[in-house]
């Protein structure tokens, strides 16, 4: 808490004296502000003073009266009550009508104690509201995270359609006009995947593939290109007392997070000012790391920018992780930044701090875990596997029509036979059916009645290991280790390139097995 700020109720300058002497007697550190008239006392009462002592008689009401104004506006802020002669009958009633605490002028050796008590409870209720707000914050996330990550999934089902209906049309299609449109219908496709992948990233965290990454080699990269493309009235600067802290994650995404909070801090100077970019390393202890859900105790490197720009106002503070809220005009900023930050922030384990004032600038830091232990296996590349006409019998198991309908015309454009499915019960039938013929199976982890990873399993129990591609809109962390220990070494991210799937199928149907690229 910051120096307690004591608004002292007393029209005898010789006795505010002592109580002053007394309090600072008692080691106590705190501002003083000293006021005896009533109107001076209301005015006063807006600046929320920390603690209220009064004495009880005061020129034209009495302490009591003054008590019950502080509760009208105040409700928590303790209230001592001093008196040169108060009688108990009167103190009893002050205390159950809520006085903190009550003390004779002659005995003021107990006031420091009975100050400290009452500024320790105003610390402890803070840090409790604060709580309960992240908490709250955190919920409302959450909750935004989940709605984001479903309709996410929704778009990515028909943006698939649309990309690869693109891709197979130029052969259909006459005329530069025509493939001019199609270019369109791709570029607006990607821009679109792009958004997607940031409402994901912020709706749940998603990782992609995590290396042990050296974070000043990172703040290297992102400073030679904000020097490169940042206005010349910007001056970078570093600050890095960690030269060698080390995070498990995805270099792409740290990249992403750290150029999303410098081109905001760009965008809080168009005249110019300093940006400073800073690493060193933190122990989390438990009591911080308990305010921020995911997070756990220990080690953290910390990630800062800094900008000395227009500050961020305290009624938007609240609400600048929340995905489409945003302060710039509309053709300037999606609302997607920040939130997309924090969901990577948060999918890797992290948490960020913000500490803002308006008119002075903004420093973010991010805080990631320290790296511990060996790196995981990283996805092997998929190579340049020529895209070749082949017959071979694909299983085709989607939910969306749409999805299959276009699915099925890439495969089949490149000679591929398909059958399809809708769920993955009527998949399992038919993989069932024609098991012998079948050599590779195409399934949506997302489907109603039986899932994806629920189809796997199933022909994983019959004793088949038949080779699968996976598509699905995210891919968390605890469904690619199953998909992992079921043996599945594709998976899609929709919406994807139908060059893609034909590469995975060539590799499948032309090497007679499945090419072993982990998760």
């Amino acid at each position: 808490m910051a120096t307690p700020r004591i608004l002292l109720l007393e029209d005898n300058p010789n006795d505010a004296e002592l109580v002053e002497l007394e309090l600072r007697r008692g080691g106590l550190e705190f501002e003083l502000e000293r006021v005896w008239e009533k109107s001076r006392y209301l005015e006063r009462l807006e600046t929320q003073p920390d603690l209220v002592i009064s004495d009880y008689n005061l020129p034209g009401f009495d302490g009591l009266s003054a008590f019950a104004l502080l509760r009208e506006r105040q409700h928590e802020t303790p209230f001592i009550l001093v008196s040169g002669a108060l009688g108990e009958e009167l103190a009893v009633d002050a205390m159950r009508q809520g006085v903190t605490d009550y003390l004779l002028k002659d005995r003021l050796t107990r006031l420091p104690n009975a100050a400290r008590m009452a500024l320790e409870q105003v610390r402890l209720r803070r840090e409790k509201e604060q709580l309960q707000q992240r908490l709250l914050r955190a919920d409302r996330l959450e909750s935004l995270g989940q709605l984001a990550a479903g309709v996410a999934h929704d778009l990515n089902n028909i943006l698939l359609p649309i990309m690869m209906a693109a891709e197979v049309l130029p052969d259909s299609v006459h005329g530069a006009d025509g493939h001019e449109l199609l270019a369109t219908i791709r570029t607006s496709v990607e821009r679109g995947a792009k958004v997607l992948k940031q409402l994901l990233a912020f709706g749940r965290g998603t990782s992609g593939d995590r290396q042990t990454l050296r974070l000043k080699a990172a703040l290297r990269e992102v400073s030679g290109l904000m020097r490169e493309t940042f206005p010349r009235g910007i001056t970078l600067s570093a600050e890095v007392t960690d030269h060698d802290a080390e995070v498990l994650a995805d270099p792409t995404q740290i990249q992403q997070v750290l150029l999303n909070l410098c081109v905001n801090a760009r965008d809080a100077m168009p005249g110019g000012g300093t940006l400073t970019l800073g690493l060193a390393r933190s122990e989390v202890d438990r009591a911080l790391s308990s305010l921020y859900p995911g997070a756990q105790p220990g080690p953290h490197a910390v990630l800062s920018v800094k900008d000395t720009g227009s500050g961020i106002a305290s009624a938007d503070l609240d609400r600048i992780f929340d995905p489409f809220y945003t302060t710039k005009p509309i053709d300037q900023g999606t609302g997607l930044g920040l939130s997309s930050v924090l969901g990577i922030v948060r999918g890797h384990g992290g948490f960020i701090q913000v500490d803002s004032t308006p008119g002075e600038g903004s420093e973010f830091r991010v805080f990631l875990p320290i790296a511990r232990g060996p790196d995981p296996v990283e996805r092997s590349a998929l190579g340049g596997k020529p895209l070749l006409r082949n017959d071979g019998l694909v299983l085709l198991v989607d939910d969306e029509p749409m999805v299959r309908h276009v699915l099925r015309a890439g495969m089949s454009r490149f000679g591929y036979r398909v059958l399809e499915a809708s769920d993955g019960e009527s998949g399992f039938e038919r993989f069932r059916a024609e098991q012998s013929r079948i050599g590779a199976l195409v399934v949506d982890l997302s489907m109603p009645r039986l899932d994806g990873i629920g189809l796997v399993l199933r022909i994983r129990e019959s004793g088949s290991d038949l080779p699968v591609i996976a598509m699905m809109g995210v891919a968390p962390s605890d469904q690619l280790r199953e998909l992992e220990r079921l043996g599945v070494r594709h998976v899609l991210q929709k919406p994807f390139g139908l060059d893609v799937l034909l590469k995975l199928l060539a590799s499948i149907f032309g090497d007679g097995a499945a090419t072993r690229a982990e998760i």
